[in-house]
């Protein structure tokens, strides 16, 4: 049958419907109710209304949907409703069905309502906009003042204003004044005042689109008008006023409004100026109140268009000179006149001068304030005679020296503008004086005292040519002796006052240039100190690290580098900037400022050192300059850290690396390196768990500073730590108990115990020679080995070096009973132990009585299974562990032994924990040696144990660490409850191993109380045993040894398996005893 298709359209659509409001017609109008005291709120929505009819102001084409209301007037006054938008129509009715009073859209009022009426209100909405709408509505009982007739008297004053409150709300329109715009309903309220005295009334405290209309009485005559704050001037003492305010019915609300008189000044017009005295010496204040002021005329400077308020002064000049007008605000004018009515000679704003009036001259002082600003100013005035070098030709000669300042004091309020200099703003007023002076010496000329707002500028003549202009204090450079100079100081008039600068010669350095630089032997035991007088330099260049802003003043000195190595600068100043060169005008090798070291010089090979200091900051310095010996860097990429990055990308392996600031690899991370170099100040910390990896060479001029577990690794055997500064390797003990101890190494080659383990109680050597084993314990484990001597001769208290690769016995704590803590070790003379590091192994006869002790000379952690493979005189690694107090019941020869039991072992199978550990795997050593940790090996053979960067490792430098690779082992553990032993032996599978003793790879027992252990073929007792690769059916002998004396029960288990070829295979153990 063929398949048929049936496809279906599905057509969805919604409808909404309201449910009709109650109050649709006029008949089912809501009575609301309307109060004065505050506003009540309904809700319409006029989606759910229909249209009953249309009003006057609508469009009777839009279907225009509306709801109904009636209210009761409560006062004779306006209706206000708010809330509405401006699609939404409101209409009045005197009742259903009656006349229309009043149409309007959006908030708005109804006006002149009757107290008691009944009034039908209607709103409308058109269908296109219809929806919810909350509106509120309130009544205000008409002002009493809301005609000129019902003008509310209020009392203008002087000294203080009054206030009134007016709420236009509460108005209606009575007419439109001259400066309203007269389609705006404008509400207005009246008032009347009588003036106090002649003079102006400010009214302030009303918005700008408020106005303010001044009448002679009701329906007289309009005698000004305007909007915001402001006056009415020249009002007439005793005289009655009408006042009108009005706001827009848009605008309509409550203000409050303060009024003030103020009787016009006695120098309101010119005719009618003050006379004031000007003095020289010193300013006399006046104060002035613009408020009192009116109009007489607009000067050059001010705008005509605004109210410019003015009052009148005069005065005699007493001197040829300026006069300095202060205290006025940048909105105040200040003109002079010859005389009232005559020419206006200078107008401007603000502080500031009138220059060259004549002595015994009468002058007109008018100043003018903006009526918005009007108000009250104390001005000072004081007159200056003119300085008899004001102008170029009137210049004073100055005595100019060497060896030291002279000092010259001056006024520039005494001075006028005679030229605008080339770094002058020529759009201000820069009032000058000039002097001249002869230059003593070839050299420059060094200007002091003066701010940043004088300039300075030097000519060849009057009217010649400008040499050189700058501002502040400064430089004139390389005058020639015996030549003539004329100098002009200027100052903007805003800042002018008194100066005193002090000016003084300096003859130029004969290192002044590159090419005739001086020679410098750098200090090799003691650094040489150079002294230098920046003044006598001029700038040869701008180095790397100066600014380019400002004159960057130099000296040059040539050496030869004594051997391959480092510059030191100590003693420097921070504003010292030292730069270096391969040659003149060649190649920059390094720059900086203040004390620090430049890296990487070639022996024999000449360079030149820059040293400047910017103009800013010139003067005598002094410095100290060394030659440290050091290995030059390895690579051709530097990368620097400075400032919080590195300036030439990221270090890696081929790189150099220069550390110039504070560098910490827990906020920025490990790195390595082709070389280190780090700057003297500078520190380079390395954190816990963190590295640094050098290939090479590390210089250390600043600080290293390697924190617990930190680590620093070079790879080159060859390779050298030079220390020119300080480094610090800090170690933290376990949590170690009183009579504990510890087995240490120093990462340092110059370590010493009176320095690092200075706080130590004791700190012993090992001699080999000295050990015999003791009978005691050799005969309670005649087939384990041990480390108890027979009479303990074999430590002996230690003084001065920590030998290299030499491991101490070290009890940190202060006393016998001092402990439960952890202690701090800082490891910090000579430097770091790099490459290849012997220490002589001593055999005594067997294996078992010749133990040694040696210790990792490294800042970083090694493979123990590299150093076992390195040195053949080696099977096994011995670590001590703090799980047990010594106690006299111990065998051995001091009246406190310590336990065997607290022995681990490690060989390249892997490792064994202590027996006195109950877990039975905590301590077992994982292949790697931390850092300044101390072990025991047992010698096959006379000969010397030999460490190497091969073995170095860059993590795992702490003490609990995990395995590096699989391999196929099994731990067994003999543990017996009662009396709280185990032990633990270890056997592993390898196709390096055989049947045999593997030497590497089978490690006798330890003597322990419990003993649980392989076999050899010839019985030999194993606590580690490696055997063939696996392969099931596999069959090891055990041996079990207790010296518990008593019956008691030992559980035989598998605590631990390595290894995928164990997987799933079953482990049988079998007692030869019992055949079970």
């Amino acid at each position: 049958m063929k398949p048929i298709l049936l496809t279906f359209l599905a057509l969805f659509s919604t409808a909404t419907f309201f449910a009709q409001a109650i109050n649709d017609e006029c008949v089912d109008r809501i009575t609301i109710t309307v109060a004065t005291a505050s506003v009540n709120t309904y809700s319409i929505d006029t989606a759910t209304a229909t249209e009953s009819m249309d009003a006057s102001c609508e469009n009777a084409g839009n279907d225009n949907l509306d709801v109904w209301y009636e209210f009761t007037m409560p006062v004779n006054g306006n209706v206000h409703i708010t809330g509405i938008p401006n699609t939404v129509s409101r209409t009045l009715f005197d009742s259903c069905g009656g006349s229309e009073l009043v149409c309007g859209f959006d908030d708005g009022f109804f006006f002149n309502l009757s107290a008691g009426t009944t009034y039908v209100l209607r709103i409308s909405e058109r269908s296109l906009f219809a929806g919810g709408v909350n509106f509120n509505i309130q009544a205000f009982e008409t002002a009493t003042n809301n005609e000129c007739a019902n003008s509310t008297p209020i009392a203008v004053t002087t000294g203080g204003a009054s206030n009134y409150n007016v709420d236009f709300r509460a108005a209606t329109e009575s007419m439109d004044t001259s400066c309203e715009n007269a389609s705006n309903t404008n509400l207005d309220v009246w008032f009347e005042f009588t003036m106090p005295v002649n003079g102006n009334v400010l009214i302030t405290g009303i918005p700008n689109t408020v106005s303010r209309t001044l009448f002679d009485s009701c329906g007289g005559t309009e005698l000004a008008c305007g909007f915001d704050d402001g006056f009415f001037y020249g009002l007439t003492s005793g005289t009655t006023y009408v006042l009108r305010f009005a706001e827009r019915v848009l605008f309509a609300g409550t203000i409050n409004f303060d009024i003030e008189a103020f009787e016009v000044a006695s120098n309101d017009e010119c005719i009618d100026r003050t006379l004031i005295s000007v003095p020289t010496g010193g300013a006399n204040t006046y104060s002035i109140d613009t408020r009192t002021a009116s109009e007489s005329l607009d000067a050059s400077c001010e705008n005509a268009s605004n109210v410019n308020l003015d009052l009148w002064f005069e005065f005699v000049m007493p001197v040829n000179g300026n006069v300095r007008i202060t205290g006025i605000p940048n909105t105040l004018n200040k003109t002079l006149y010859d005389s009232c009515g005559g020419s206006e000679l200078i107008c401007s704003f603000n502080d500031g001068f009138f220059n060259n009036l004549t002595s015994g001259t009468t002058y007109v002082l008018r100043l003018a304030e903006r009526s918005m600003f009007a108000g009250t100013v104390n001005f000072d005035i004081e007159a200056f005679e003119t300085a008899p070098n004001d102008d170029c030709v009137g210049r004073i000669p100055l005595v100019i020296a060497t060896g030291g300042a002279n000092s010259y004091s001056f006024d520039f309020r005494s001075a006028t503008e005679s030229v605008d200099a080339s770094c002058e703003n020529a759009g201000n007023a820069n009032l000058d004086v000039w002097y001249e002076f002869t230059m003593p010496v070839d050299g420059n000329i060094h200007i002091t005292g003066i701010p940043n707002t004088v300039t300075r500028t030097l000519y060849d003549a009057c009217g010649g040519t400008e040499l050189a202009c700058g501002v502040n204090d400064g430089f004139f450079y390389s005058l020639t002796s015996g030549v003539t100079y004329v100098l002009r100081l200027g100052e903007n008039s805003i800042f002018a006052g008194p100066i005193t600068f002090d000016i003084e010669a300096f003859e130029a350095e004969a290192n002044d240039e590159c090419v005739d630089a001086s020679t410098l032997i750098p200090g090799v035991v003691a650094p040489v100190t150079i002294d230098f007088d920046s003044r006598g330099y001029t700038e040869s260049l701008d180095a790397s690290c100066d600014g380019t802003t400002f004159e960057n003043l130099d000296g040059w000195y040539l050496f030869e580098m004594p051997f391959d190595g480092d510059i030191q600068i100590t003693g420097a100043n921070n504003q010292t900037s030292i730069s270096f060169f391969d040659a003149c005008g060649g190649t920059e090798l390094d720059c900086f400022s203040g004390s620090s070291t430049a890296f990487g010089f070639t022996g024999g090979v000449s360079y030149y050192m820059r040293v400047s200091r910017s103009e800013l900051f010139p003067g005598i310095d002094s410095f100290d300059v060394q030659a440290l010996p050091a290995p030059l860097p390895t690579c051709g990429v530097t990368t620097e850290w400075i400032a919080g990055s590195w300036n030439n990308g990221a270090p890696d392996i081929t790189k150099n690396v220069v550390i110039r600031s504070a560098y910490n690899t827990a906020t920025h991370g490990s790195f390595s390196a082709c070389s280190l170099a780090i700057d003297s100040g500078i520190t380079l910390t390395v954190g816990a768990s963190d590295h640094v990896e050098v290939a090479y060479n590390v210089n250390v001029a600043g600080t290293l500073d390697l924190q617990h577990e930190g680590s620093l690794l070079q790879r080159d055997d060859a390779s050298v730590t030079v220390n020119n500064g300080t480094i610090r390797v800090r170690k933290t003990t376990p949590f170690l108990k009183p009579r504990d101890f510890m087995i240490m190494g120093s990462p340092m080659d110059a370590e010493t115990r009176e320095g690092v383990y200075n706080s130590a109680f004791i700190v012993l050597a090992h001699d080999t020679n000295n050990f015999v084993p003791n009978p005691d314990v050799a005969t309670a484990f005649p087939s384990a080995e041990n480390f108890a001597d027979d009479n303990g001769d074999n430590w002996s208290p230690h003084t001065g070096l920590v030998n290299v690769g030499e491991g101490y016995l070290v009890r940190p704590q202060a006393s016998y009973t001092d402990g439960n803590t952890t202690y701090d070790l800082l490891y910090d003379q000579g430097t770091l132990n790099n490459g290849v590091v012997t220490v002589p192994l001593v055999f005594n006869s067997t294996q078992n009585d010749s133990p040694n002790v040696l210790g990792n000379p490294y800042a970083s952690a090694i493979s123990a299974n590299d150093f076992i493979n390195a040195n053949p005189e080696i099977d096994a690694l011995y670590f001590w562990e703090h799980l047990t107090p010594p106690s006299p019941s111990l065998p051995g020869a001091y009246a406190m032994n310590f336990s065997m039991e607290d022995i681990s072992m490690y060989n390249l199978m892997g490792g064994v924990a202590a027996a006195s550990d109950p877990s039975g795997s905590d301590t077992a050593p994982n292949g790697y040696i931390a850092s300044a940790q101390g072990f025991g090996v047992k010698a096959l053979a006379s000969g010397t144990a030999i460490f190497n960067n091969s073995m170095r490792r860059l993590g795992n430098n702490d003490t609990w660490r995990t395995a590096s690779e699989e391999k196929t082992r099994l731990w067994l553990s003999v543990h017996n409850a009662e009396f709280e032993l185990q032990n633990t032996t270890l056997i592993g599978f390898t196709s390096e191993a055989s049947e045999g003793l593997d030497p590497g790879y089978d490690t006798k027992r330890l003597a322990t109380v419990v003993s649980l252990y392989s076999l050899t073929e010839n019985n030999e007792e194993l606590g580690i045993q490696s055997r063939e690769a696996f392969h099931t059916g596999i069959k090891v002998s055990l041996g079990f040894s207790s010296l518990v004396a008593t019956d008691t029960e030992y559980t035989i288990s598998i605590n631990e398996w390595e290894g995928s070829a164990l997987e799933g295979v079953e482990v049988y153990l079998f007692d030869s005893l019992t055949e079970e």
